[in-house]
């Protein structure tokens, strides 16, 4: 790196950790719980209720004994609820109405404390701020499931993601899609290198009735979520 992205660094590192500090402490404070659970009930209120169970470890980065036990939490503290999932064979967790009151007030008081940080910006300067964070938040999204760490406490509205601006659901939606095609042209390789008279027999076609279960990470029924943190790539 040069002199000039070293020393970026070292002042986006500080940055960085003193934010996340401030953020962390606003968000136990307004949701009187710790570690996880405030990231969790931002989730869960944003775009993963009804999700099963895995989802929301993916989200937080726990273990999935971690997971468990931080649902087991927010059950006991009437701030979540465990449900049928998806596909019938696993739990999905929602929040109860008191978990969405404690996840709006960590929204605000997330927004609050990171509106002290950016106060000592103008109107110009904080756009500025904002277009060069989103281009460093792109690059460290490499599809879905980055997006889904990377966004667990935003606001999904002021990040501009329904009016297509959000840098994290562009990233996400290019990635997804990029994957897609690439293994597309891998499994048409593929099929161009098979010997004459080797190709796959015909599949039996499926008896109505019979369609594949909801992949793990859609979210049932409820407000439509962010497009790169639901199923699908976009």
């Amino acid at each position: 790196m040069s002199g000039s992205h070293v020393r970026a660094a070292n002042v986006l590192g500080a940055l960085a950790l003193t934010m996340a500090e401030r953020i962390a402490a606003a968000g136990e404070a307004a949701s009187g719980q710790s570690a996880a659970a405030p990231a969790a009930l931002s989730a869960l209120h944003e775009y993963a209720g009804g999700s099963p169970v895995d989802t929301l470890r993916a989200i937080t980065g726990l273990t999935p004994s971690g997971t468990v036990r931080l649902v087991d939490r927010l059950e006991a503290a009437g701030l979540a609820q465990r449900g049928p999932g998806p596909d019938g064979r696993t739990l999905s967790v929602g929040l109860t109405a008191a978990g969405t009151a404690a996840a709006q007030r960590i929204r605000d008081a997330r927004a609050a404390a990171l509106g002290e940080v950016l106060g000592v910006l103008d109107g110009e300067e904080a756009e500025s701020l904002a277009d060069l964070a989103g281009r460093l938040l792109a690059g460290m999204t490499g599809g879905r499931a980055d997006a889904w760490r990377i966004c667990r406490l935003c606001d999904p509205a002021a990040c501009g993601h329904f009016d297509g601006r959000c840098p994290v659901t562009i990233a996400a939606r290019a990635a997804e899609t990029a994957r897609a095609a690439e293994a597309a042209r891998a499994a048409e390789a593929a099929r161009a290198a098979e010997p004459a008279g080797t190709a796959e027999p015909a599949r039996s076609v499926e008896p109505a009735g019979t369609a594949q279960p909801a992949r793990a990470g859609e979210p049932a029924g409820g407000s439509s979520p962010p497009a790169h943190l639901a199923g699908g790539a976009g």
